[in-house]
């Protein structure tokens, strides 16, 4: 086996142990036997509440592709839901919560039969979105909340931010000039060439220039200029990043005997919470999510040996479980299909 795999697969392992060890350390540090308890004790309408709310919070999410893609063309709702949980499951192999749209404009295309350019422009329009919403919505709850939180916490939140802004408008960019990115992944390309072997490299990197980005600044444009898709976008998200989450976890949050909880500053708690998931540090968040999402509730005042067991069975509900469920449609998919 070649060194760069070696090292890719080295690399990969190092950060899911990475993942693992911070969420090993929360449950042990805060008391993993008083966690356990309060799971176990969670009644079976609280858990069959909880997947209602999560069954619903993943349709949520589609819609926010769903809303996109129907403006260039009518889409089966079960094939587009395929996609976004192979997209989910792709996005829990990488670092930053964004990585996993790499794949959305392949999974499109072969789930749900939309066109190459209108697939690009799609999962542009989508990813921008997203990110710019979750950018501003995570400035406005740390300005609302910034003086309960310490400096380092403080900085990490502000950077994640950023980070979701600069994405998002970076990716919003792209689309209106995706001539100029054209002209990287054809200078990538050309490069690729003069490198041993570099033909095997550079032929599937034009095959996807072709057909993902010609044409595709036309589909954009045209999404961004029509306000009643952008704001039925704007509409899902909220649905599924702000309303679904906080209803999930104020569920979790009275089953654990955690009363008075304010329901309009919940959602700004929870996306504040899980923000640092953009940044690359650990596949899917695993650890890092958790970790950074007790320490912020703790900070807000909720009970620390509670407020793990809520964060835990949220992200097991909202992230791991979807996730696990995209292995099935992708294992069964032939990537030579995809680029045909």
């Amino acid at each position: 086996m070649e060194l760069a795999t070696w090292r890719g697969r080295f690399i990969s392992t190092v950060k899911y142990g990475v993942g693992i060890s911070v969420l090993a350390w929360v449950f042990y540090t805060t008391g993993i036997e008083r966690t356990l308890d309060i799971i176990t004790q969670l009644s079976p309408i609280t858990i069959m509440l909880v997947i209602c709310i999560s069954s619903i919070g993943l349709f949520a999410r589609v819609s926010t592709w769903y809303v996109l893609v129907v403006f260039f063309t009518e889409t089966d709702w079960k094939q587009l839901v395929t996609a976004k949980l192979v997209i989910k499951f792709v996005n829990s192999l990488f670092p930053s919560r964004l990585s996993g749209r790499v794949i959305a404009p392949l999974a499109l295309r072969h789930f749900t039969g939309i066109g190459w350019n209108e697939a690009m422009a799609v999962t542009v329009a989508q990813t921008g979105f997203y990110a710019v919403l979750y950018g501003i919505v995570t400035l406005f709850g740390l300005s609302i909340n910034l003086p309960m939180f310490d400096f380092e916490l403080s900085a990490l939140i502000l950077l994640s931010a950023a980070g979701y802004m600069m994405v998002g408008g970076g990716v919003i960019l792209a689309g209106w000039r995706l001539d100029l990115f054209n002209q990287v992944i054809s200078a990538l390309s050309r490069l690729c060439e003069r490198l041993p072997r570099g033909t095997d490299v550079a032929a599937p990197i034009d095959k996807f220039r072709t057909k993902l980005l010609d044409g595709s600044e036309k589909q954009f444009q045209q999404i961004t200029r029509d306000y009643r898709t952008v704001l039925l976008f704007i509409t899902t998200w909220v649905i599924a990043l702000l309303i679904i989450p906080t209803l999930r976890i104020y569920v979790l949050l009275s089953a654990s005997g955690i009363t008075g909880v304010n329901l309009l500053l919940l959602p700004l708690y929870v996306v504040v919470s899980y923000s640092v998931t953009i940044l690359p540090l650990t596949p899917g968040g695993i650890g890092v999510a958790e970790a950074t999402a007790v320490a912020v509730f703790i900070t807000l005042g909720f009970p620390e040996a509670a407020i793990v067991s809520v964060v835990f069975l949220d992200r097991v509900f909202g992230v791991y479980i979807p996730s696990l469920l995209g292995w099935i449609p992708l294992a069964r998919t032939n990537f030579a299909e995809l680029i045909n």
